[in-house]
């Protein structure tokens, strides 16, 4: 898999740990989204790489990747949506949106 992209990334440089706060930290989940997320040129490919590499169980995801929480990344709909650019700009989470279970 390409990882070209990488190096365009808002998050280029940045510890990675930053992008795997404690589940259910939804502020920490926000930041994230807006500081670093919501300006990335190549927030689809981010998402792409994580959705391609990821397992497939839920509770074995971890981290933030193309702006989406594991959970969001697990709906087919959500990342499709991001996939094709129809969402809003990763700068908040939508209102009323779960941004991560608690375990």
């Amino acid at each position: 898999m390409n990882t070209d992209w990488m190096d365009q990334a808002a998050c280029a440089g940045v510890d990675v740990e930053v992008f795997y706060p404690p589940v259910g930290d939804q502020d920490s989940y926000r930041q994230i989204r807006a500081v670093y997320c919501g300006p990335c040129p190549v927030r689809r490919e981010c998402l792409a790489f994580a959705v391609a590499a990821e397992p497939a169980d839920l509770a074995k995801r971890h981290g933030m990747f193309g702006g989406l929480t594991p959970a969001q990344r697990h709906d087919p709909k959500t990342v499709a949506a991001v996939l094709a650019g129809d969402d809003p700009p990763a700068t908040e989470a939508p209102a009323g949106e779960e941004l991560e279970r608690a375990a």
